[in-house]
């Protein structure tokens, strides 16, 4: 079953357009990516997915339910990094408030991850550090226990510590409770390794989706000569080129065999994986040029 089917999506804001007719369909109980440089309209998607705002055009299934005609509490759960709806409010409240409205809502899951962040419960949101208020948000989508979570950039305030801890106990609950999580991050090579599935955004338009493994498999950097790279290499397979001394370095997406690699390194061609980072800078740079790299 598909988590989210969205159909023909269009938003605009006084005249100017946030989304342009986006297709886009994402299988349950996978952890994807949503990737795209600021403004690209990843938020205005994510709310008009979760409810949040409406779209101009378009419809919208979650768990097969249209959202124009069912309520979607128990389906969704939308993070931001901050609210101003519950800024007055006190942790213990707030909490307490979100097991009314969520009916999934799990205490026990709750007590488990405030013994991993120290939250102090009589504080009101605002008086919370940016840290705090991260954890308090991680804890609030991860105990609603919905089927569909979604982390817009709401882990920014977290240091490094704690945010490889909220990504070890998202992998853990996506692994024992198959929930479909979608995490919009700059983010990009710390939460690599937990993405199923990565959709890119620009301008208002879905450019591509692709599976991570996919990814890992066909984006290769090389350092060589202008005419070593030409001998292998097709122009529609290069995703970036630049000059590295007195050779070329060059980011690729292609299908290279067992027998090609061996002769892409008999060739004194240095070959290395490319970074998820570096291949979604350089497909966003694609798209911003509209043209195809060349040497």
């Amino acid at each position: 079953m598909n988590a989210v089917e969205c159909t023909n999506l269009f938003k605009q804001y006084s005249g100017t357009t946030a989304l342009d007719h986006i297709n886009l369909n994402l299988t349950e109980g996978k952890i994807y990516g949503l990737l795209g440089p600021n403004g690209a309209g990843k938020t205005t998607l994510l709310k008009i997915i979760s409810g949040q705002i409406m779209a101009n055009e378009g419809q919208i299934f979650l768990m097969g339910k249209d959202i124009s005609k069912h309520p979607i509490d128990d389906l969704i759960f939308y993070v931001r990094e901050y609210s101003e709806y519950y800024k007055d409010v006190r942790i213990k409240d707030l909490f307490e408030l979100t097991k009314v409205i969520k009916p999934s809502w799990n205490d026990e899951i709750k007590n488990q991850l405030l013994n991993s962040f120290d939250i102090p419960l009589k504080k009101k949101f605002q008086q919370l550090s940016k840290g705090q208020q991260s954890m308090v948000n991680i804890i609030l989508g991860l105990s609603s226990m919905t089927p569909i979570t979604i982390f817009d950039e709401s882990y920014l305030g977290l240091d490094a510590i704690h945010r490889h801890n909220f990504f070890e106990i998202l992998r853990s609950h996506y692994a024992e409770y198959n929930r479909t999580f979608i995490l919009s991050t700059h983010y990009i090579e710390e939460v690599s390794n937990l993405f199923e599935e990565i959709v890119l955004i620009n301008k208002g338009q879905i450019v591509g989706k692709h599976n991570k493994d996919d990814i890992e498999n066909l984006a290769y950097e090389l350092i060589g000569s202008k005419d070593q790279l030409n001998k292998h290499f097709r122009k529609g397979e290069i995703l970036n080129t630049e000059p590295f001394g007195s050779k070329l370095k060059c980011a690729i997406e292609a299908n290279i065999s067992n027998e090609k690699l061996l002769e892409i390194k008999n060739d004194n061609i240095e070959i290395h994986k490319l970074s998820l980072e570096k291949w979604f800078i350089y497909k966003m740079k694609g798209v911003a040029q509209n043209d195809e790299k060349i040497y």
